[in-house]
C-alpha cells in the first residue's frame, strides 16, 4: 500500500457510497487476511455439489448402460463410444474428488499453519477414512492408477436366452466394472490397495463406487467443518465488531483504501463476507416478516428451523439433522433458549450412549437456507 492511500470503512445507503471512517493499516492487513479466510471456506465447500453432480453422473450413465438390452449386432465402435463416455465421468468424479481434499488441505495450512491443530485434524480424519473404508482407499489411489496407467473400467458383454433354447441368443447386457487383475498387472503403486484388490476377486463395480465415496467426502468435509468452527466465528466476530457500528446507522460496510483527495479506487473494495458469517451463526440479520412466517437459523455448526404453529398459536423450533428435537413457547426468545437447551441435551445423551452424533446439513444447503431467506 502507497504512503498516499490511507484504509477506510465506507458505508453505502441508499444507492450512494462514501467513507465512514478510517481504520489504521494493521486492522486493513487483518481484515483481509480473516476476510480471506473466511472466502477461502466458502469457496472449498463450493467443490462438494461438484462432487456430487460428478458421482450422479457417473452412477446414472452407468445404470442407463446395464439396464439397456442392447443391439446383438452392435459394432465395437459403438461400444468404445460407450465407455469413452463412462470413462470421462469418471475422471470428473476422481478429478473432482481429489480437488476437494488436496484444496481444504492447502487451505487449512495455509490458513493456520502447516503444523496447525486444524492441518493436523485434517490428515487425522482422511487417514482414518483411508484405514476404515476401501471404498476412498480404492479412489485415492485410483487417480494415480488414471495418471500413470490409463482407464481401468472393462465393459463385459452378458449374453443370455430368455427362451432357454440351446445357441438362440436374444439378449445382450453390459456390465461395468473394474477389473482387479489387469488393476494390478498395470501399476504397481497401489499401495495398501494392492491386498483389498487381491481379495476382490473378478470384478468391481463401477455403479455406487462414486456415491460411496462422496458420502465419505462429505463426512469428512462435516468433521473438519466443525472441529474449524470456532476459529471460523473468531475470524466473523472480528469482522463484525470492526463494521458493526455502520449497521447500527442502517448502511451496508465495505472496506477500501482512499487517496489523499478521498477518491474511492474501485479495485481496492473489499466486501466483507457477511453471508458466510451469518451461517456461522456471528450475526443475524432479521427478515422483517410476519411472525407467522418460518426462517432458518444456525446454532453450532447446525441449522434450526423456526416457524409459527398456528394450532397452538407458539412458536415452534425443530432441527432438519435432528428428528427428536422440537421445543415450542409462546414467546420467540425463549423458544430459542430452549432449543439451545435441548439440543446440548440430545449431544450429550448421543456422546455418554456411543451413539453416531447428529450431522449438519451440508454447507451449501445449510446456505440456501439461511441466506436464501433474506
Amino acid at each position: 500500500m502507497g504512503d498516499q492511500l490511507e484504509p477506510y470503512v465506507l458505508i453505502k445507503k441508499n444507492g450512494l457510497t462514501k467513507p465512514y471512517k478510517s481504520i489504521s493499516r494493521e486492522e486493513f492487513q487483518k481484515f483481509k487476511k480473516l476476510n480471506g479466510l473466511l472466502r477461502d471456506f466458502e469457496r472449498t465447500q463450493g467443490i462438494l455439489p461438484l462432487v456430487e453432480s460428478n458421482a450422479s453422473a457417473l452412477d446414472n450413465y452407468v445404470s442407463k448402460i446395464e439396464k439397456q438390452n442392447h443391439d446383438l449386432s452392435i459394432k465395437r465402435l459403438e461400444i468404445l463410444k460407450l465407455n469413452d463416455e463412462v470413462n470421462r465421468k469418471l475422471l470428473n468424479f476422481l478429478a473432482s474428488g481429489r480437488l476437494y481434499l488436496d484444496h481444504t488441505e492447502t487451505r487449512l495450512k495455509r490458513s493456520y499453519g502447516d503444523n496447525s491443530k486444524e492441518a493436523e485434524r485434517f490428515d487425522s480424519i482422511t487417514s482414518e477414512a483411508y484405514d476404515d473404508f476401501f471404498a476412498y482407499r480404492f479412489f485415492y489411489q485410483l487417480r494415480n492408477y488414471v495418471q500413470h496407467c490409463g482407464m481401468g473400467i472393462d465393459f463385459i458383454s452378458n449374453y443370455s436366452s430368455s427362451k432357454r433354447i440351446p445357441g438362440h441368443i436374444d439378449s445382450h447386457k453390459i456390465n461395468i466394472q473394474f477389473s482387479p487383475k489387469r488393476l494390478l498387472q498395470d501399476f504397481d503403486g497401489w499401495k495398501h490397495v494392492k491386498n483389498d484388490l487381491k481379495k476382490e476377486g473378478d470384478r468391481i463395480d463401477v455403479y455406487g463406487f462414486a456415491s460411496e465415496v462422496t458420502r465419505i467426502l462429505k463426512e469428512i468435509n462435516i468433521r473438519i467443518y466443525l472441529a474449524e468452527l470456532s476459529k471460523l466465528q473468531e475470524a466473523g466476530n472480528w469482522i463484525v465488531d470492526l463494521v458493526e457500528d455502520v449497521f447500527e446507522s442502517g448502511g451496508q460496510p465495505q472496506i477500501a483504501t482512499l487517496d489523499k483527495n478521498g477518491s474511492i479506487l474501485n479495485a481496492n473494495i473489499l466486501v466483507p463476507a457477511l453471508d458466510v458469517i451469518q451461517v456461522l451463526g456471528v450475526i443475524n440479520f432479521e427478515n422483517n416478516s410476519s411472525k407467522k412466517s418460518e426462517e432458518y437459523f444456525p446454532m453450532f455448526g447446525f441449522c434450526f428451523k423456526l416457524s409459527w404453529n398456528k394450532s397452538i398459536k407458539q412458536f415452534e423450533i425443530t432441527c432438519p439433522s435432528v428428528s427428536e428435537l422440537k421445543v415450542t413457547d409462546k414467546k420467540k426468545e425463549k423458544v430459542i433458549d430452549k432449543a439451545e437447551v435441548r439440543f446440548k441435551e440430545i449431544l450429550q445423551k448421543h456422546l455418554e450412549q456411543e451413539i453416531r452424533s447428529p450431522v449438519p446439513l451440508p454447507w451449501r444447503k445449510q446456505y440456501k437456507l439461511i441466506v436464501g431467506n433474506i
